[in-house]
Order: C-alpha cells, then sequence, then structure tokens
C-alpha cells in the first residue's frame, strides 16, 4: 500500500517536469496507482492550493500547478517588520480602549 503522500510528492514532480496535463495522462504517467488514488491526491493537493483543478468539458479534468504571487519588490526583513510593528500597536491601544 502506498503513502497518499508519495502519491502527491509524485504528482507535483511530474507536473513540474511534464507541464500541465489532464487527469487520464497523470495516471498513464504514473502506472502504479489508480485513477482513484490519483483523483484523490490531486484533490488534495487542489484543496491546499499546491495544484489548480480545472474542469474545462464535461467529461475532462486538467492539473496544473498552482501560480505562486511573487511580490513585485522585495521586501527587507527592517521595512516588513517596522510595517507589521506598526500594526500591531495599534491593535494593543483598540484592545485596550484607549486612542493612540
Amino acid at each position: 500500500m502506498t503513502s497518499t503522500g508519495e502519491v502527491e510528492k509524485n504528482i507535483l514532480q511530474d507536473l513540474e517536469r511534464l507541464g500541465p496535463c489532464s487527469i487520464e495522462e497523470m495516471v498513464t504517467h504514473l502506472q502504479g496507482y489508480t485513477w482513484n488514488q490519483v483523483f484523490s491526491a490531486v484533490d488534495r493537493l487542489s484543496r491546499n492550493a499546491k495544484v489548480m483543478l480545472q474542469h474545462p468539458s464535461r467529461f475532462g479534468y486538467h492539473i496544473s500547478l498552482a501560480q505562486v504571487p511573487r511580490p513585485s519588490a522585495p521586501v527587507t526583513e527592517a521595512a516588513g517588520s517596522h510595517h507589521l510593528a506598526g500594526r500591531f500597536d495599534q491593535v494593543r491601544t483598540t484592545v485596550r480602549g484607549t486612542e493612540p
């Protein structure tokens, strides 16, 4: 019996190597797993935002890696810490019921 993590890892590796594909193509690539095992793993990966599962036609599913948003400009630790620190100070004063 195979672990669910193993199936998911193999799906992610195939998508990185081969690119987007249909669920049937993925099942063909992963011959050691059943259609149900592959679909269940893709469903879990989709719910965890690691892959996108699209249903473009009545009987077909299309799988691709999820798009990872990238910041337009790098955020330095000091700038990020300062920005967050201000937000937490505001929350603290609001909770206490005092005004800044």
